[in-house]
């Protein structure tokens, strides 16, 4: 498991040697820079595109002001602050969320329409202390925040979790 930050500079700098090794194998391609930027950037969207849409997101609430976004890479144990292992593996839902707190936290899955029917009774879930929760959205939408009565969207309904303790 590692941190988001930590993936997404792994995936630039792997762009970058890519790339720099690719200028020095075909020095011809310095006459086209054009070609390399599209290739440096196609590597970065194919990275950036697979940790948001293919990766295992792990949100860990480690107090009641701060979300640690992780991604799982393989199976691994996550040691609990009251020292249990919750084990961590790429089956089911893409989105786990890890309550390392004492206290309870709650998940809610928000439906915002556009015709203003706006409903939070989809999807509640409680997440008991130093236990671990499978989720289909995201939650890092609405952290801690009282959601917003409404929202602009083009499509016909959006869907956003809302995670609070």
């Amino acid at each position: 498991m590692l941190s988001d930050i930590i993936v997404y500079v792994i995936i630039l700098l792997v762009a970058i040697a890519i790339t720099g090794l690719l200028v020095v194998l075909f020095p011809s391609a310095k006459s086209r820079p054009q070609g390399i930027c599209f290739l440096f950037l196609a590597l970065c969207a194919a990275g950036f595109g697979y940790c948001r849409f293919f990766a295992y997101n792990v949100f860990v609430i480690t107090d009641k002001q701060h979300v640690k976004n992780y991604i799982l890479i393989k199976e691994t144990n996550f040691e609990t602050a009251n020292l249990s292992e919750i084990k961590l593996s790429r089956t089911g839902t893409k989105n786990i969320v890890i309550n390392n707190t004492p206290d309870v936290a709650y998940f809610d899955l928000i439906i915002y329409s556009r015709r203003g029917d706006n409903s939070a009774a989809y999807g509640h879930e409680t997440i008991a202390p130093y236990s671990k929760s499978n989720t289909i959205q995201r939650p890092n939408y609405f952290v801690n925040e009282e959601p917003p009565s409404s929202i602009s969207t083009k499509s016909d309904t959006e869907v956003k979790g809302w995670l609070h303790w």
